[in-house]
């Protein structure tokens, strides 16, 4: 929806302000993709997920819960310098 109100509604577009919002170094290697130059949305994130080792594996998806019981969890443990 916010996509759309910016009229990011392409998938050239969508690859170009993804590249603006991320860090300087994550845009810089994603500017080297094949896939960065054109107008593959899908091919452009096969390529990006070929950087982060189980970005494609189901058994490392994270819901909300799962940060909220970490936090309670290490909430509860002394820091120690």
């Amino acid at each position: 929806m916010l996509c759309k109100d910016a009229e990011i509604d392409t998938p050239a577009n969508k690859i170009k302000w993804v590249c603006c919002y991320a860090s300087c170094d994550e845009a810089e290697l994603w500017a080297t993709l094949p896939a960065q130059q054109g107008n593959d949305w899908d091919a452009f994130i096969k390529e990006v997920k070929a950087f982060y080792p189980g970005a494609e594996d189901d058994d490392h998806k994270y819901i909300c819960a799962d940060l909220d019981r970490l936090v309670t969890t290490q909430a509860v443990v002394p820091m120690s310098l």
